[in-house]
């Protein structure tokens, strides 16, 4: 059994950057840095976390509980609960270098972000392969794009189940997807996602950017629109979608 010999709890922020980390059952809580990952910062290396919590964690920049910018991340088994940053990734922001893979697995995220300015993306990944997305993102707010997920130049996503419950965005889009990402959304939920600005969609596709969505549900959601722009490409097959007047059809202004 996993955690067989209990929990830690960590009490001040972990930072690496010369070897692998193996982080595994530990408790993350009420920590703050003025610079990215409030709790944990990692770069030039390979990072797995499983098991762990983050509670209350902020940053001032990137990645309100997790900053990662190296070689590959693995997170599963893992949540987030009211993680704030100042920049991107409210709960994490995953850089990773080349075509290495990351993954985030069995993990939820919840309650992260806040109201203000410059406060994005509650997961943000970057660069890199995305070998698998298991995850739950409800609850979260935030002031700017991709109220779940926000991936930039991902080369390749294989595999993305996602519920997406009752998030909040003051500007444009609940998933955003840029730079060539190609993805298949099975068996996900979205539903009673809000966004203020209803310019770019629930899911909106930049930069030949290409996503499937198999056997999903779309309910409630304040912005009945999909957006593909620049050669972007997004498919529904067998999706239960509530109201007739969700549409296909590119942004009416420039990115």
């Amino acid at each position: 059994m996993e955690c067989s010999n209990g929990t830690t709890m960590m009490k001040e922020r972990i930072s690496y950057d010369t070897n692998d980390i193996i982080i595994k059952c530990t408790i993350f809580r009420l920590l703050y840095s003025k610079y990215s990952g409030g709790a944990v910062y990692a770069c030039h290396i390979r990072g797995q976390i499983s098991y762990c919590q983050f509670l209350n964690c902020s940053s001032d920049s990137y990645g309100g509980a997790i900053d990662f910018n190296g070689i590959s991340m693995l997170i599963k088994y893992s949540s987030g609960e009211k993680c704030v940053s100042g920049k991107f990734g409210q709960f994490a922001s995953i850089r990773t270098i080349d075509k290495n893979k990351s993954s985030l697995t069995n993990c939820n995220i919840f309650d992260c972000g806040q109201d203000k300015n410059g406060n994005q993306f509650t997961l943000a990944h970057y660069g890199g392969e995305v070998d698998d997305f298991d995850i739950n993102i409800t609850n979260n707010w935030v002031y700017g794009t991709a109220s779940a997920i926000m991936s930039d130049y991902a080369a390749y996503s294989i595999y993305i189940r996602v519920v997406a419950i009752n998030n909040t965005s003051d500007d444009i889009v609940t998933f955003g997807f840029w730079g060539g990402f190609k993805a298949l959304f099975r068996r996900c939920i979205l539903k009673g996602n809000i966004q203020y600005d209803s310019r770019m969609g629930i899911v909106s596709l930049i930069d030949n950017t290409y996503c499937l969505f198999e056997k999903c549900l779309f309910s409630g959601n304040s912005n009945p629109l999909f957006a593909a722009y620049e050669g972007s490409i997004i498919i529904g097959k067998g999706c239960q979608i509530d109201v007739v007047s969700y549409t296909f059809r590119k942004p009416e202004f420039p990115v």
